[in-house]
């Protein structure tokens, strides 16, 4: 892969464009800065992060007075809330502030992995491609409706975000080799702090250890495996101090086992149902301790699996509808929260499918433009002029528009994907292999537990790399169709600078 000196024009575009984020999302804050209170698992996040702010440490205060030590859900996100409280009190608004730098950020780390593929693979249209897609990042009803709620998702694509912009730093050709091994260990810190967020983030960092490097297949995984031991170190303190305060070792949070149990229920539909009355198992009822009990809940989950696992099987495509097609996780939110109507949902929701829709689109053509050229110089077979590739890159093209149009978004990520896997070279490109993989690590997590629209939001920034060459396939193909003579060759994706 090609690595070309970006010109100091478009170096403006990507601050410009997460100011311009900024802005916008300061603006929604403002607005919602008493509309918008703690809900769902903000609320949980809200009150951990106060004790921690004043001291407590994650603990637990109940009703009679007793004070245990926790660990149910995730440290981090709170942990990142105390900062807050502890300088300005106990006021939701300043974390909605914090999540509109965090949302900039993205958009900006973003813009920045646009341009590192693009460069290389369609310099002719790096600038309008990476602003493109830039500008879609900081207007996205999604991830601005958003920024108010006290929630995860928001901080962990930030950290993966930028953890792999970190890794395109240590790809660079030239720099010292002291300093790509501090930039790696960065990018490793990063990822550990996505996963002191979200513990399955933890799956991203064999992808971005293989990535950090070119050369032989064995070499690259071991350097996965380095990165990966470097992201456990991050998180080992706090797993240390699981061990120690909650009677059992815990990696991160104690809720695998809930969250796998309750993904084992029909009547859920592939999303959150109340663990409580008859699904509670017998077994567990009178087991109280926070680890104890998740661990009871995981046992009796994989003894469901075991009875029956066609019936757990069977739940996997409602598990994927409802966190791939019903992905309006602002206006959801904005619902729970009261300060928006379920009548008037719609007034945000449709903007959220109509912007993401776009961009997953603009990701499809990208994916297909990397696969159909690879494909094409391997397969000599043609059928009325079309080499045998063609043909089955243009059918999952097919597949996956009529997917992401409405047939159903699982088809189009499965046929994004299928024509990524195809291009081989593609996975020398960290922020297009980070966007794919982030997509297959969404559809295995949630498919196993259960689904909800808010855990596809990481998507919609992981994706952007991969949507922005296809924006700029798409402008290639505008340029050589109004210029026919001027031949396909000049404007290839994949070339660099004549």
């Amino acid at each position: 892969m090609k690595f070309v000196a970006v010109p100091w024009q478009m170096r403006w575009d990507g601050p410009i464009l997460a100011l311009a984020a900024f802005l916008i999302r300061l603006g929604v804050v403002l607005f919602c800065w008493d509309l918008v209170p703690p809900s769902a698992d903000g609320k949980f996040y809200h009150v951990v992060a106060q004790r921690i702010a004043q001291g407590d440490g994650y603990t637990w205060l109940w009703p009679d007075g007793a004070v245990t030590y926790a660990a149910h859900y995730p440290v981090g996100y709170p942990a990142l809330m105390a900062v807050p409280y502890s300088i300005f009190g106990a006021v939701p608004g300043v974390v909605m502030v914090v999540n509109a730098l965090l949302g900039a950020l993205i958009v900006g780390l973003s813009h920045g992995l646009c341009l590192d593929v693009l460069k290389s693979r369609a310099r002719p249209f790096a600038r309008p491609g990476a602003g493109v897609v830039g500008a879609l990042l900081a207007v996205s009803p999604t991830l601005v409706g958003y920024t108010p709620a006290l929630m995860t998702e928001g901080a962990v694509v930030t950290f993966v975000t930028l953890a792999a912009w970190l890794v395109v730093r240590v790809r660079t050709p030239d720099g010292a080799p002291k300093v790509k091994l501090v930039l790696c260990v960065f990018a490793a810190l990063a990822l550990g702090g996505a996963v002191l967020l979200r513990p399955q983030s933890i799956l991203f960092a064999p992808v971005l250890g293989f990535l950090s490097c070119a050369g032989k297949l064995r070499f690259r995984a071991v350097t996965a495996l380095l990165f990966t031991l470097g992201c456990v170190v991050v998180v080992l303190p706090w797993t240390l101090r699981n061990c120690d305060k909650m009677e059992r070792c815990v990696f991160v949070s104690a809720n695998g086992g809930w969250n796998l149990l309750i993904g084992t229920f029909p009547e859920g539909q592939g999303a959150w149902v109340a663990l409580e009355g008859g699904r509670v198992p017998p077994e567990c009822r009178d087991v109280f301790q926070e680890a104890a009990k998740d661990t009871c809940f995981g046992a009796a989950g994989m003894r469901r699996i075991r009875d029956d696992p066609f019936r757990w099987l069977s739940l996997l495509p409602a598990k994927l509808r409802a966190t791939l097609d019903h992905t309006a996780a602002a206006a959801d939110h904005l619902v729970e929260a009261g300060a928006l109507t379920a009548e008037r949902k719609r007034w945000l929701s449709i903007p959220e499918f109509a912007f993401q829709r776009i961009e997953y689109l603009f990701a499809l053509l990208g994916a297909w433009s990397c696969s159909r050229k690879e494909g094409s110089a391997t397969h000599r077979t043609s059928f009325l002029g079309l080499r045998s590739w063609d043909w089955g890159a243009h059918l999952l093209l097919a597949i996956g528009a009529a997917g992401f149009l409405g047939l159903g978004a699982t088809w189009g990520w499965l046929a994004c994907i299928l024509l990524f896997a195809w291009a081989k070279r593609a996975l020398d490109a960290v922020g297009l292999g980070v966007g794919v993989f982030g997509v297959a690590i969404t559809m295995v997590v949630h498919g196993g537990f259960f689904g909800a629209g808010r855990y596809a939001l990481p998507i919609i920034p992981l994706v952007a790399p991969l949507a922005a060459l296809g924006v700029a396939e798409a402008l290639r193909l505008c340029r050589y169709a109004s210029s026919p003579t001027r031949g396909a060759a000049k404007f290839d994706t994949r070339s660099g600078p004549e």
